[in-house]
């Protein structure tokens, strides 16, 4: 039996991005309870392995990727068939999950996100652009505690993630969100987000409770447990903002500010 695939295009796509640990998943699973919008788990659609399309048996993230939107082989196949490139295959993809869904719009999630902007332009020139940012201090003890890389990689991260906050500041397509007001301040911060992507506000969207499907299916996927993925069992909490005044040593903290300004000791 053959797929039949409407090719009729969806309203501009959303992406969102930032620094790891960074709030991109609270803000993804916020938005995805919209009832226009349809989101999952993150592709790295921008890798090397999910770009390689002819070969997707061959890698875990397009496994990944098929198991948890529940994609039959020969669908696909279909799909593949009609994509000239990664990125077109994940445009086929979406619309595919997100019609199915009876949603009319998709959003894609992947943390480095924010490192191909300019791609993501390229590909989909009408998509409007999240980007989650966190203090600094906040963010490394996420990853230090969560054992993702020493100090210096993370300096050299984040020098970059800063790079392209400046460099796409006046860009009308990306929209900067700041972790600590999506936490205290949902509902002002949703406002925002909604008319800056063009879709109304819903009641009740900025009261996120937890999804412990979307929990239970990320782990059957992938079979790890992150504290990332905890998190989307829980209502939106505050307990990690200011955080790093007892995760860092003042080592740390005196290599991160020397970096990114003394002013982050305040936020």
């Amino acid at each position: 039996m053959s797929v039949e695939l409407n090719t009729n295009p969806l309203a501009a796509p959303i992406f969102i991005g930032g620094l790891m640990k960074s709030g991109t998943t609270l803000l993804r699973k916020i938005l995805e309870n919209h009832p226009s919008i349809f989101s999952g788990l993150e592709t790295h659609w921008f890798s090397d392995a999910f770009q390689d399309i002819a070969h997707y048996r061959e890698h875990q993230r397009h496994q990944w990727v098929r198991d948890f939107y529940e994609l039959s082989d020969e669908t696909v196949a279909t799909l593949i068939a009609q994509s000239r490139s990664g990125a077109d295959y994940l445009n086929q993809l979406m619309q595919f999950a997100t019609r199915r869904a009876g949603k009319q719009r998709w959003l894609e999630k992947s943390p480095d996100n924010v490192f191909h902007i300019k791609s993501i332009l390229e590909s989909w020139p009408e998509a409007k652009i999240l980007i989650t940012r966190r203090n600094l201090l906040d963010v490394f003890a996420s990853w230090k505690k969560n054992k993702k890389s020493g100090i210096e990689h993370f300096i050299v991260v984040a020098a970059e993630f800063q790079a392209q906050l400046q460099h796409y500041a006046e860009e009308r397509s990306v929209q900067v969100v700041g972790y600590e007001e999506l936490v205290r301040e949902t509902r002002a911060v949703l406002d925002r987000v909604l008319t800056f992507i063009g879709e109304s506000f819903v009641e009740g969207l900025h009261e996120f409770r937890g999804d412990e499907r979307d929990y239970h299916q990320i782990l059957k996927v992938t079979g790890k447990r992150s504290s990332t993925a905890a998190s989307i069992r829980r209502p939106i909490f505050d307990d990690s903002i200011g955080q790093w005044k007892k995760l860092l040593d003042s080592n740390e903290v005196d290599a991160i500010c020397s970096h990114f300004g003394e002013s982050l000791k305040s936020e």
